[in-house]
């Protein structure tokens, strides 16, 4: 669904406030999620003060999160509900995360992907492809050795 130059009421929601179940039931469903790394009800609660939730006049529109490791911040569970999809959405999710992370003072974010489209996304708001050597060790504690993602990266604060 393209938004531009409708008249919309954006709003941004700690997903601890907003719900968990309902946002895990609408992320979690079939296979559109299949590029993001399941989480489970529980692993998703314990991250929810870190989860926002975007919302456009009143519906979801997308999810992001911000889980820091030190001076770098890693941008989580980026995914824009099926009905926004396309016209360039993803981007205003993104911008809302940067913007963020931005004003949270960190030096660096960066993402994890497996699909192709969305590394696109990353890399026109000037993300770059690192290796995982390039971000926090913790960052890969418990991470499957199955998952083969792209690493992006962005200095912040620019």
């Amino acid at each position: 669904m393209d938004i531009s130059g409708k008249d919309l009421e954006f709003g941004v929601q700690c997903l601890k406030d907003f719900g968990v179940e309902k946002i895990h039931r609408q992320i979690f469903s079939g296979e559109e999620y299949s590029c993001l790394r399941y989480r489970s009800l529980e692993e998703l609660a314990a991250i929810s003060e870190q989860m926002r939730v975007v919302k456009i006049n009143g519906s979801v529109f997308g999810t992001y999160g911000l889980v820091p490791y030190g001076q770098s911040v890693e941008l989580i569970l980026f995914w824009v509900s099926p009905d926004y999809r396309g016209a360039s959405n993803g981007s205003k999710v993104l911008e809302l995360a940067i913007r963020e992370a931005n004003c949270l003072g960190f030096e660096f974010i960066f993402a994890c992907t497996t699909s192709d489209k969305v590394k696109r996304i990353f890399e026109r708001f000037s993300f770059v492809e690192v290796t995982r050597n390039d971000v926090p060790a913790e960052k890969w504690i418990g991470y499957s050795v199955d998952r083969k993602p792209w690493v992006l990266k962005r200095t912040l604060g620019v």
